[in-house]
């Protein structure tokens, strides 16, 4: 296992699948693993994915991704750092860190994501394979400007996930019915005024059944809302 920390604001981590259990401190955080070798099925929130070469998997705070091959499989895993919750769009491309976590944000909340899936547009996804490949080897052999490097690879690739996803959507990755807006906002809110909200307070607060809610963000989000809780206390108490 391979680990490159760039001032606890990125840290890139090169190592088998088995391995990323020794990853658990970073829990609290957002996550990106691409698979860079091997097939098989990927364990995630209680759902199994089929996952291949060039695979992504965008993992939320509280979430553990389990990796099951008769094969070897590798992974880069990008570990975001801490953040508080933005508000406003990320509608310019990466340029800085602040930037950077808008739209790690937005491609979170995008709610056509398939995890296992590969990048659709064939020129990104050769992009994409030629990147995660730069990066490992950064990490493989530092030396002069590795840091540098690295920032701007990881800006480009959530650039690149970003374009695509909004591609798929049709518009911005943050984009949601009105119903779902209002689950989420309402959610939001009682978050950041009790940290230690349960499912069943939120369902009592919006007068409906658990069994209803959870449909409702389920289908509005394509997450389930124990991740939604959980990566709303992550933003709103994460420290600046």
């Amino acid at each position: 296992m391979l680990e490159f920390d760039i001032q606890d604001k990125l840290i890139l981590v090169s190592c088998e699948s088995h391995e990323m259990g020794y990853l658990s401190r970073y829990s609290n955080r957002f996550r990106l693993v691409f698979i860079v070798e091997g097939t098989g099925t990927a364990f995630l929130e209680e759902e199994s994915y089929r996952y291949e070469k060039d695979s992504f998997f965008l993992i939320a705070p509280r979430q553990d991704l389990e990796c099951i091959s008769p094969q070897r499989t590798r992974v880069l895993v990008i570990i975001f750092g801490l953040f508080r919750s933005i508000n406003h769009k990320a509608e310019e491309p990466v340029t800085s860190f602040l930037n950077l976590y808008q739209h790690v944000q937005q491609i979170f909340l995008a709610k056509n994501i398939s995890q296992g899936m590969r990048i659709s547009d064939q020129t990104d996804r050769e992009s994409v394979a030629r990147l995660v490949p730069l990066l490992r080897n950064e990490l493989l052999h530092p030396q002069g400007y590795s840091k540098e490097i690295a920032i701007n690879v990881v800006f480009i690739l959530v650039n690149i996930l970003t374009r695509n996803i909004d591609n798929a959507s049709g518009g911005p990755v943050s984009e949601y019915d009105s119903e779902t807006n209002r689950v989420l906002n309402y959610i939001k809110d009682q978050v950041q005024q009790n940290n230690r909200l349960t499912i069943r307070d939120i369902a009592k607060g919006l007068n409906m059944s658990e069994y209803n809610l959870n449909k409702i963000v389920i289908k509005g989000t394509g997450t389930t809302l124990k991740s939604i809780i959980a990566r709303y206390q992550v933003e709103l108490f994460a420290e600046p």
